[in-house]
């Protein structure tokens, strides 16, 4: 990739050569901590720090100076990735409030990045903000649906009547009921 880059001209395409640079580092990274394991947003051990640490500044770096937007939230994308899959959770909370909330892009990197997002909360025992946001994915952004309402999941009496509260419209809600009120096949 080095070589392509220094062939190319166009700012745009030596711009996306190094994003996927990046992508591969991540990638390597992710897969190498998802070896061996379940997919539950639980579940995920933690990588070789070094490794992840680079991936991590060289994503917000790319984040910070990129100068498409289009690149901007793959950067972030990529952060929130190595971040929630190294169980660094309050980084990924806090990495996500402060960079992509402010950027309020739509399509799939934003909601992708949501439920990343959603993840960490799940993990930091913040399940009504998790299931809020699992609820939103579902009811806004179909081709994520299907996991966003595998991961909805209530922890208790409590914390399903705070997510209630948390729905701002009528169709919110009814997506809150829906998803409360299927039966999870893998919990009965």
């Amino acid at each position: 990739l080095e070589e392509l880059k220094a062939k190319v001209k166009n700012e745009k395409w030596a711009a996306a050569v190094e994003y996927f640079q990046a992508i591969r580092d991540s990638a390597l990274i992710v897969k190498r901590m998802n070896e061996d394991e379940t997919w539950r947003w639980d579940y995920h051990k933690t990588a070789d720090s070094l490794g992840y640490e680079s991936v991590v500044a060289k994503c917000k770096s790319g984040f910070v100076n990129a100068k498409f937007d289009f690149l901007r939230i793959r950067y972030a994308f990529q952060a929130l990735r190595a971040l929630r899959f190294n169980k660094n959770y309050v980084g990924c909370v806090s990495w996500y409030e402060k960079n992509i909330v402010p950027l309020m892009p739509k399509g799939t990197m934003y909601y992708r990045c949501m439920q990343y997002y959603a993840g960490a909360l799940y993990n930091l025992q913040r399940y009504a903000e998790a299931n809020y946001y699992f609820a939103k994915i579902f009811l806004e952004y179909p081709q994520r649906a299907g996991q966003a309402a595998f991961d909805f999941r209530p922890f208790d009496q409590s914390d399903w009547t705070q997510v209630q509260k948390m729905a701002k419209t009528n169709k919110e809600k009814a997506a809150m009921y829906f998803l409360h009120g299927r039966k999870d096949p893998l919990n009965g």
